[in-house]
């Protein structure tokens, strides 16, 4: 025992060191695909994880809907108000998606102030309701002179609707440039039938 011990005392270590090398290895990961200002998923985290799921969406034959999130005239906001209130705006939709948007969704910061909300297993009703929700949760979250709203567009995967990823992403951004087209603080689903989006005016 004694002539084997130094070799059992350096396997020890080893498996330490592996296992602490492991973990940390993970939290750089889970780093690289977290925004640091949200603490929500980053646009790479985003870009890994739509092709996923819309290859299950297909694979399973369920719907998936996306929905893509754009914080109303941001940069005046942020003339007006600098860009620490800004910083608060861009956490109080990040709070509300985290209120709305729970696993098995997926809210990630796209960039700036925009945002996504991958949502497996949702069809287009169950995504303008959320919709919905997440934009009243946004609005009422800074009251007075800071308030904030955003504008929502969303698509649905169903049936083979779309070819790729990319084209679902495409009308559900569609789809936001018509909410803003309308007046903004609106939500605005992806209408291929008309070839053209269709706003909800709140």
């Amino acid at each position: 025992m004694t002539q084997h011990s130094w070799q059992i005392g350096a396997l020890l270590e080893m498996i330490l060191l592996s296992m602490t090398l492991s973990s940390r290895m993970n939290e750089l990961k889970n780093q690289s695909r977290t925004d640091s200002l949200t603490l929500l998923g980053n646009r790479r985290e985003f870009d890994a994880m739509l092709p996923v799921e819309f290859a299950r969406a297909r694979e399973q034959d369920i719907p998936l809907s996306l929905l893509v999130v754009d914080i109303d005239q941001f940069k005046l906001y942020n003339d007006l108000h600098g860009h620490a209130q800004g910083d608060e705006a861009v956490k109080a939709v990040a709070q509300a998606l985290r209120k709305h948007a729970r696993k098995p969704y997926l809210a990630c910061r796209y960039g700036g102030d925009e945002f996504c909300a991958i949502l497996p297993g949702t069809n287009d009703a169950l995504a303008a309701v959320l919709a919905e929700r997440l934009r009243a949760a946004v609005q009422s979250s800074m009251a007075g002179e800071h308030t904030v709203t955003v504008s929502i567009g969303y698509a649905c995967q169903s049936h083979n609707r779309f070819e790729s990823a990319d084209l679902l992403f495409e009308a559900a951004d569609a789809a936001l440039y018509s909410a803003k087209q309308q007046g903004r603080n609106c939500i605005s689903e992806f209408r291929d039938r008309r070839g053209e989006p269709a706003a909800v005016n709140q």
